[in-house]
Order: structure tokens, then sequence, then C-alpha cells
């Protein structure tokens, strides 16, 4: 059975999210869905990865720009 992300680590979640100024809850909320989703996916398939160095490789997947509205 694989890992799912705890109460205290969806919250890591969301002040990641405003640490990247994601001010706005509704998308903060999408986000944190996403990355969720990301980092269960992960562990799907290396149960000992850990939460940070999941997110780490999740939120790199969203390019060198991050949340960033400064479009490319």
């Amino acid at each position: 059975m694989s890992r799912k992300i705890t109460k205290e680590e969806n919250e890591k979640l969301f002040e990641f999210c405003k640490r990247h100024y994601v001010y706005h809850y509704d998308l903060q909320i999408e986000l944190v869905d996403h990355l969720a989703s990301a980092i269960e996916e992960q562990w799907k398939t290396d149960s000992e990865l850990g939460f940070d160095e999941a997110l780490k490789k999740s939120f790199g997947k969203f390019g060198i720009s991050g949340f960033s509205k400064e479009v490319v």
C-alpha cells in the first residue's frame, strides 16, 4: 500500500504555496491538490522517498519559473 499525504504535510503544502507568492486561496487549493497527487504518485514507486524530496521533484516539473506569473 502506498503512502498518503498527512494533514501536517498538507498544511506544509499550503505554506509552500504562500512562500512561492501564491496568496489566493482558490489557487492554493488547486496547487496543493496537484502537488499532493504528484507526491503520492512518486510514493507508489518509491515509498522510501521523503516528503521534502518528493515535493522538490514535483515542484521542479513546473519549470524554471515555478509558480511565477512571468510568461517566457
